[in-house]
């Protein structure tokens, strides 16, 4: 049986993005002299932006803006983009839904910059794609 529609998770699910994430916060931090925490990963592992970053103000100090503190992340995971890997099966079942007609999308807690360029490196950026921010 064909579904009529698939929601995919970007991180995680279509692209094994976690370990970029994980990487660039910590280089972050490590950028502004702060150590991160054994299990920082796991404290914020599908949580969205703002909420990381008030945790990292409120219990480690962080002392930037957010507009400041989050442009400091992503000039760090954009970068790694170039080594992002699908997740096994995913692209191909993606793609085969597609040639069927199914209609899907992709959400995702990290903001549009970083989805649009997952998307791009894992071939699911197309002409005619429709986006919603």
């Amino acid at each position: 049986m064909t579904p009529k529609a698939v929601f995919w998770d970007m991180d995680g699910t279509l692209v094994d993005s976690e370990p970029l994430h994980e990487a660039a916060l910590i280089a972050a931090l490590h950028s502004v002299g702060i150590a991160a925490p054994a299990n920082l990963h796991e404290r914020v592992l599908g949580i969205a932006a703002w909420p990381v970053y008030e945790m990292l103000r409120d219990e480690f100090g962080l002392d930037l803006p957010f507009e400041d503190w989050i442009v400091r992340k992503y000039d760090h995971y954009l970068p790694m983009t170039e080594t992002l890997k699908p997740r096994p099966g995913a692209i191909e079942t993606y793609n085969e839904l597609r040639a069927l007609g199914v209609a899907q999308a992709v959400v995702s807690n990290s903001d549009r910059l970083v989805v649009d360029a997952n998307l791009r490196m894992a071939g699911l950026f197309y002409p005619g794609m429709k986006t919603i921010s």
